[in-house]
């Protein structure tokens, strides 16, 4: 009888540390989804409340809203831990007669509250710098003909 009731204190023992366990991984884990989604949204209104030189008046989204359909951010580290939001939209293109998805990739600079631009796709074919300039004139020209 000693050894069956031995067992059961066993048992109850492991349940309750089991128990604890769960608790300090539900706790840890809830911590890290909390940092995660503050620090997402603070790197993608960054970005949204970007201004350029072509007009500081107007912030990136609402130039971006105007240009392309179905505008989304999406915040991600990459490898070497650089922090990075990517705005995602279709747009189309009457010289290539079809609806193209373009993104446009930010480097976030957490120590200055800085964005660089990183990287420019439209239907999967990288950008350089300054295809992304007419890209971005041309959205902030959109914007101001459409407000008027």
């Amino acid at each position: 009888m000693k050894i069956k009731g031995g067992l059961l204190k066993g048992k109850k023992r492991i349940i309750k540390l089991g128990s604890i366990i769960l608790l300090i991984v539900t706790i840890g884990s809830s911590i890290f989804v909390y940092k995660y989604t503050k620090t997402k949204e603070e790197c993608v209104n960054l970005v949204k409340k970007q201004t350029s030189e072509i007009n500081p008046n107007i912030n990136f989204d609402k130039a971006y809203s105007k240009y392309l359909t179905d505008l989304d951010y999406t915040y991600y580290k990459d490898s070497q831990g650089n922090e990075i939001v990517s705005a995602v939209g279709n747009r189309y293109f009457p010289d290539k007669d079809k609806v193209c998805k373009i993104e446009i990739q930010y480097l976030v600079d957490r120590k200055t509250n800085e964005l660089h631009f990183y990287k420019g796709f439209i239907d999967g074919a990288k950008m350089n710098e300054a295809q992304m300039l007419i890209l971005k004139i041309k959205a902030y020209d959109t914007y101001d003909s459409e407000t008027i």
